[in-house]
C-alpha cells in the first residue's frame, strides 16, 4: 500500500517524533496505519479569517481551523470550500497548523473545511509504545567485564509514551455562543 500523497509531511514528522529515520521497525504503512488509528473526519468546518490593513485597506487573505495536523493534499474527503459548495484551490497551507493563506483578497467569504484530523501526539505516544515492544526481545548480559544493559532502551521508549500520551489527551474545541451576533 502506498502513503497518501497528504500523509507524505505527517509520516516524515512522526519518524522524526519517534527518533527513526528508516524503515527498521516502521515501514511507511504502518506509520499511515497508527496516524489513521488516531484520526477523525472533521466536516463543513468553517475557517475563520484575520482580516489585516495592507496600504490602508482592508484584506482577507488568511484563515484558520480550529483543528490542526490535517492530512494534506485536496481530495474528494480533503478539501476547502464556500457556502456555494464551489472547491477552490486558490492557497497555500500549513496543515499541521491549520493555517490557509488565499492567493488574493477574499472579501471576507465564508469557507468550510472537509478533512482528516489527526491526534498527532496520541499517534507518536503508540509508536514509541510499538518501538518499546520491538525491543522487548533483547536483554541485559555481560561480556568480558561489561555490561549491556538493553532494558534502558525499553524504558526509555515506555517513559516517552507517557510523556506523548499526556499532550495527545489535550482536546480543543471551539464554543459558538448563540446569543453573540
Amino acid at each position: 500500500m502506498t502513503v497518501r500523497s497528504g500523509m507524505v509531511d505527517l509520516v516524515s514528522q512522526f519518524r522524526s517524533y519517534v527518533q527513526e529515520s528508516g524503515t527498521t521497525i516502521f515501514s511507511d504503512d504502518r506509520v499511515q496505519q497508527i496516524l489513521d488509528s488516531n484520526s477523525q473526519y472533521v466536516y463543513q468546518n468553517p475557517l475563520s479569517f484575520f482580516p489585516q490593513k495592507l496600504n490602508g485597506s482592508v484584506v482577507y487573505t488568511q484563515y484558520f481551523s480550529e483543528y490542526q495536523w490535517l492530512e494534506g493534499t485536496a481530495t474528494s474527503t480533503n478539501k476547502i470550500y464556500n457556502s456555494n459548495g464551489t472547491v477552490v484551490s486558490n492557497y497555500s497551507g500549513d496543515f499541521v497548523l491549520g493555517k490557509f493563506t488565499f492567493d488574493s483578497n477574499t472579501q471576507g467569504t465564508v469557507y468550510y473545511l472537509d478533512s482528516r484530523t489527526y491526534n498527532f501526539y496520541k499517534a507518536v505516544s503508540d509508536g514509541w509504545k510499538e518501538k518499546a515492544s520491538y525491543y522487548a526481545g533483547q536483554f541485559d548480559f555481560k561480556v568480558e567485564g561489561r555490561e549491556f544493559k538493553k532494558s534502558q532502551v525499553i524504558q526509555s521508549c515506555l517513559s516517552m509514551a507517557k510523556e506523548y500520551a499526556a499532550k495527545g489527551s489535550i482536546i480543543q474545541h471551539s464554543l459558538d455562543r448563540g446569543d453573540m451576533c
